[in-house]
């Protein structure tokens, strides 16, 4: 019954995106924010292109492209951030300094489908680009300025929403999910070095910013440590070893964030008594914050999200942890303090997925 109302929504969601341009109301936040590497700006993806907010009072810097785009990611120095677009399934490249656009690709039809990038990720020097979708995994190598070639891996395919993330300070992709489980990858050779075995489908899988472990599931979520530069045929027992795990009360847990010390996790908690319009009651749900040391964890009420799997990035630390970012489906994007998980910013602009 859920499962059918969800899609009920969906479908309004869809049909009220397509009027909006006509209208001129406020797009739908559609999952996905990011910040940049300095930490002054977050952008957000909505119906109605890319919205880079100004960090300190989330006020609207700049509005990308009109496309529904399905992911997006900063590049690590912070001066380019690249969009993988639905429509008609673009990458593109937007430079802050020049707002230039640079185009890498239209992705081919998958099946009589039409194909999209679900998860974007820069190599850690940023000398590098890779995306997933339903048709492989695409990695591009930016050697000179204005020269750009790519590669495509097909043996990265996977079932769901594929999602890759690249190890910081390495040169492997881990991929997911696969066959119930994660992939890690040589990116140069596209070798598969790892296997992790996760039976939690469709899942978000990220890498510590330490690059020592692993976290995935969207309940239980599962921390593994990963041995550094040991090739799995030497490993005593393959898919590394199991470290933490986290089993919260009843519902799921939407994204999925490392603090960048690698101490702590960050989800946002759908309770599994929250339904979804006209009667939902999301009291119980909100920023779920897991101090993956202690053991401990701690609920901050104020933001849910419905229960997707289209994306892992609906709340994020900020580069140097001292804040934390969610999106929520009344339409608003929300700033804590993490020293004490205060609201330090607030932005309602856009349009309510609980409206009738």
């Amino acid at each position: 019954m859920k499962t059918r109302k969800f899609l009920s929504l969906i479908i309004v969601f869809l049909l009220s995106s397509l009027a909006t341009a006509d209208d001129q109301e406020p797009p739908f936040l559609w999952g996905s924010l990011d910040w940049s590497s300095d930490g002054r700006y977050l952008a957000v993806v909505t119906t109605g292109g890319v919205h880079i907010h100004n960090s300190d009072d989330l006020s609207l810097y700049k509005v990308l492209n009109e496309f529904v785009s399905s992911s997006i990611k900063w590049s690590n120095d912070g001066l380019r951030l690249a969009v993988g677009t639905d429509d008609p399934g673009r990458l593109i490249i937007w430079d802050l300094e020049t707002e230039d656009e640079t185009f890498l690709m239209t992705l081919p039809v998958v099946q009589h489908r039409r194909n999209f990038i679900t998860s974007i990720q820069w190599s850690p020097r940023d000398t590098s680009l890779a995306a997933a979708s339903y048709s492989g995994v695409y990695i591009w190598h930016f050697r000179t300025p204005g020269h750009v070639s790519g590669i495509t891996f097909d043996g990265l395919l996977s079932i769901g929403f594929p999602r890759i993330h690249w190890r910081p300070g390495g040169f492997d992709i881990m991929s997911g999910s696969i066959s119930n489980g994660i992939a890690i990858w040589n990116y140069y050779t596209g070798s598969l070095i790892d296997f992790i075995w996760n039976a939690s489908f469709n899942s978000p899988a990220r890498w510590s910013p330490d690059g020592n472990m692993i976290a995935a599931g969207r309940g239980p979520v599962t921390v593994w440590q990963v041995k550094p530069d040991v090739p799995h045929d030497a490993w005593a027992e393959i898919g590394g070893e199991r470290i933490h795990r986290l089993d919260y009360g009843f519902g799921s847990l939407q994204g999925l964030s490392w603090h960048p010390d690698s101490t702590k996790l960050a989800f946002v908690f759908l309770h599994g008594d929250s339904g979804y319009p006209p009667e939902q009651d999301f009291s119980r749900d909100g920023a779920l914050i897991w101090d993956i040391s202690a053991n401990t964890t701690r609920l901050i009420p104020g933001v849910f999200i419905a229960d997707v799997s289209h994306t892992d990035k609906v709340i994020e630390w900020s580069p140097d942890g001292s804040r934390l970012a969610s999106i929520s489906i009344d339409g608003r994007v929300v700033i804590w303090e993490t020293s004490n998980y205060e609201i330090v910013a607030e932005y309602a602009g856009y349009r309510s997925l609980l409206d009738p």
